[in-house]
């Protein structure tokens, strides 16, 4: 694979933590010219979380920027940074493991999945958190990336 194929993926936590946007002790002064092939994302959990850390990653250069909306522990309205071409990929699913918090509700995903498809945006589907519950899988990577 050639260097105009590789891919970096940064995602913090919060996208107020990307390490080349902030340094240490806060902001850093500067946007950096990230290169083709970074792509920046954060996690959003919820609505408070995106409506916290969407417009920070909407605010940095990156070519490719991107959700993790996983776990999914409340509906999130992803409308006004998808309207405005903020973000190019969703990835989105529930809770794994033996220790969930509480279950996804199938309409927290739908809603996502609905707004992310009248958007044009892929979207991913990782897991729905329910046992023996089976998702469909969408497309793994932006189209024209």
């Amino acid at each position: 694979m050639g260097p105009d194929r590789a891919h970096a993926v940064a995602a913090p936590a919060a996208a107020d933590q990307a390490p080349a946007e902030r340094g240490r002790h806060g902001p850093v002064g500067r946007r950096l010219d990230w290169p083709a092939t970074v792509w920046l994302g954060t996690s959003v959990e919820n609505q408070r979380y995106a409506d916290e850390r969407i417009p920070v990653l909407a605010s940095t250069s990156a070519r490719v920027r991107f959700l993790s909306c996983e776990p999914l522990i409340g509906p999130v309205d992803l409308s006004p940074w998808l309207a405005r071409g903020d973000l190019g990929w969703i990835i989105t699913g529930g809770e794994s493991g033996g220790a969930k918090r509480k279950g996804m509700a199938p309409a927290w995903l739908g809603g996502i999945v609905g707004q992310c498809q009248a958007a044009q945006i892929p979207v991913y589907v990782k897991q729905d958190s329910g046992p023996g519950r089976a998702c469909r899988a969408g497309p793994l990577t932006p189209s024209g990336h």
